[in-house]
């Protein structure tokens, strides 16, 4: 998606939100959940197909609105995992990504959502990405901003620049 096409509403970063592998379920360490490739897919296709209208961003696991921070806007399937596109659009927890004091992510999702509406099974849904320290799924990598994210803050810090070289000459003309 080229950046012209794309309206950022707050800090958009790229973050890999669940890693391939087996995992053990600490409550009945006896069964394993399997996220393959296979799996990541199908949660990006019913993604697309806004299964779910929003994906919220929040803090820790909650559905308390209160803790919403963003939403996720984009999901990507990589060979090593399936990766988010968190717009994040409280400042405060911007500051807090931005000078490492929150760390990484774990998703919330259902393995076979039921549309309350009409019965239908989707099979893997997101229902959301809390922002966590210490998430389920560990070796993830971490928060980085998007090309879009950089390109908009270019050209906000362009036309920063602009303003204030208009208004230096502007105050100088009046000397």
């Amino acid at each position: 998606m080229c950046s012209s096409d794309l309206k950022i509403n707050g800090t958009q970063y790229r973050k890999m939100i669940a890693k391939y592998g087996k995992w053990v379920n600490p409550l009945f360490p006896i069964e394993y959940m399997e996220l393959d490739k296979e799996w990541a897919q199908e949660v990006a296709n019913n993604f697309d197909a806004k299964v779910i209208d929003h994906v919220p961003v929040p803090l820790n696991h909650t559905d308390d609105v209160a803790a919403n921070t963003g939403e996720l806007v984009a999901v990507e399937v990589g060979d090593d995992g399936l990766y988010g596109i968190l717009e994040i659009r409280d400042w405060q927890t911007i500051d807090k990504i931005e000078n490492g004091v929150i760390f990484d992510v774990s998703i919330s999702f259902d393995w076979n959502y039921v549309d309350t509406e009409n019965g239908d099974e989707h099979g893997p849904v997101l229902l959301h990405v809390a922002l966590v320290n210490n998430p389920y799924l560990k070796g993830m990598s971490g928060f980085e901003k998007t090309e879009d994210q950089l390109a908009k803050e270019e050209a906000e810090a362009a036309a920063w620049r602009s303003e204030e070289r208009r208004v230096g000459k502007e105050c100088r003309s009046r000397w």
